[in-house]
């Protein structure tokens, strides 16, 4: 378990020996593992978040995040499981990481304390493959594991970041990487998610091999041709890492710092270019707790998939991988191992993301078929319900409201336009187009120039009254009705009687022509 340790000393963990007690390989060979290790807490944290381990069978270091309490949990939670798994091979010391990312995510699924929790990993662990004793190397996260052969030190692991994958596409230089302001932004970890990718390789150990696993605190503090000049001092694991804790520490220590130191001895054999004895195998993200399966979770299927080079030198394929580099699956891994690029200015092994292959899943296979086919019809019916509830709040919407507007007779908006009612949304609502409501009688010329702009913008209203009402209100004709009275003035002309004449006279006859 990884010890805490005061900023400025670090605190080491006894020299292990993981290659201890196994059975001789043919030839009488036995391959031995001498391990140092070292933490500190740094200058700026208050408690240390990393945790690591060393076994007989395997080395860790792991690096904790989410808050002091939620990040040691994390980090010691991967390291107790992964040492507790005795893992054999690579593809069970891969299920082994996988229980340790289930384990971390459901305690801080279930913990309001612990949410959002996670952790790196990086792991070298001594297996058998092929009757062979090999290296497994495992990583999630930006822990790193560094080889230091024949004087050269190299990174063998890729850092899940997002800085390191804009360098490896070449939209970041290393130096600017080095600077930038979410150079600490992980892509991948243990705990977010309930099944993680994890990257293994398998090396192929030599005599006077040294690795080194180290958190992120080490490598942000000190430069990696001193990290190699340090690695390269011929004395015992333990002391190296001290000395390589210190120099952080020093540095600034601005993050946990951990460190462990593995020597190789007993293989019988001299390095030679990591090309030649480097492998990567894809690890599919195969879901290996599926809530209806009680059954073991170590169906992790691994596939060859190419073989790690530094930058510049072309790869080729060991004798022994079981996938040659003529099949299909092959040749893709090659070119996309070609277009991966490099993570490190001093010479990473390169490596692309890993391929995924078809899992092999055993087990009830009609039992997961029902089990996808009800997880399909869930998903059809919730979908068709999605898009029934958008169909019918649109269709409600869409219908809803009144506006005025001109329905021109010359044009658009002209002056001898028929004002007009329509419903529905001003200017449409998806498939449903407003719709003419009433035709009054008036037209654009009728109207005030207010009442105008308000047509032309058209003026929303709760119901058609509402709007006939504004109509009336903004019209400029008015009628005016005016009553002329005619006096008409007769003159009448009265002659008055001729005057009678006196009793016993004779009436004179009347004139003649």
């Amino acid at each position: 378990m990884g010890q805490r340790g005061s900023g400025g000393r670090a605190d080491a963990g006894p020299t292990r020996r993981p290659g201890a007690g196994r059975e001789p390989r043919p030839g009488g060979q036995v391959t031995e593992l001498q391990a140092g290790s070292a933490t500190v807490v740094g200058q700026v944290r208050a408690a240390n978040e990393d945790s690591h381990q060393v076994t007989d069978r395997i080395a860790i270091v792991a690096d904790g995040m989410g808050g002091h309490r939620g990040g040691a949990v994390a980090s010691s939670t991967t390291v107790r499981v992964l040492a507790a798994g005795a893992a054999a091979s690579l593809e069970e010391l891969v299920a082994a990481v996988q229980d340790a990312n289930r384990q971390v995510f459901d305690d801080a699924r279930t913990s309001a304390d612990l949410r959002g929790m996670g952790t790196t990993v990086c792991v070298v662990g001594l297996i058998e493959h092929d009757g062979d004793h090999e290296l497994a190397v495992l990583n999630v996260g930006d822990s790193r594991v560094y080889l230091l052969a024949g004087g050269v030190m190299e990174q063998l692991t890729e850092d899940h970041s997002l800085v390191e994958t804009l360098v490896r596409e070449g939209r970041l230089t290393p130096e600017d990487a080095e600077v930038h302001p979410q150079r600490n932004v992980l892509t991948r970890a243990l705990g977010v998610d309930p099944v993680v990718a994890v990257d293994a390789w398998l090396l192929r150990p030599a005599d006077g091999d040294r690795l080194l696993l180290c958190s992120d605190g080490l490598f942000n503090e000190v430069a990696e041709d001193r990290m190699a000049e340090l690695l390269a001092e011929p004395d015992a694991p333990e002391l190296v890492a001290r000395r390589l804790c210190a120099e952080a520490d020093a540095n600034g220590g601005r993050d946990n710092i951990t460190v462990v130191v593995v020597d190789v001895s007993g293989t019988g054999r001299l390095p030679t270019p990591l090309v030649e004895r480097y492998r990567r195998f894809s690890t599919p993200s195969v879901d290996l707790f599926d809530d209806d399966d009680d059954g073991p979770h170590t169906d992790t299927v691994l596939t060859v998939v190419g073989t790690g080079a530094p930058q510049g030198v072309p790869e080729s394929v060991d004798d022994g991988d079981p996938s040659p580099m003529g099949s299909d699956e092959a040749s893709s891994a090659e070119v996309a191992d070609t277009a991966a690029g490099d993570a490190s200015d001093t010479g990473a092994a390169t490596a692309a993301e890993p391929f995924a292959t078809a899992p092999v899943i055993t087990g009830d296979g009609d039992g997961a078929a029902r089990r996808s086919w009800w997880r399909i019809a869930s998903f059809a019916v919730a979908l068709l319900a999605v898009v029934t509830l958008a169909v019918v709040t649109i269709t409600f919407v869409g219908r809803q409201g009144y506006f005025l507007d001109a329905d021109a007779v010359g044009g658009p908006q002209q002056d001898d336009g028929l004002v007009v009612v329509r419903s529905g949304q001003t200017w449409g609502l998806a498939w449903f187009a407003p719709e003419l409501e009433k035709r009054t009688d008036f037209t654009l010329s009728d109207l005030t120039e207010n009442g105008r702009r308000q047509v032309e913008n058209r003026k929303p209203f709760s119901n058609v009254a509402e709007a006939e009402n504004f109509i009336t209100e903004n019209t400029t004709t008015t009628t005016t009705t005016t009553t002329t009275t005619t006096t008409t003035t007769t003159t009448t002309t009265t002659v008055p009687p001729p005057p009678a004449l006196p009793p016993g006279l004779p009436v004179p006859p009347p004139a003649g022509p």
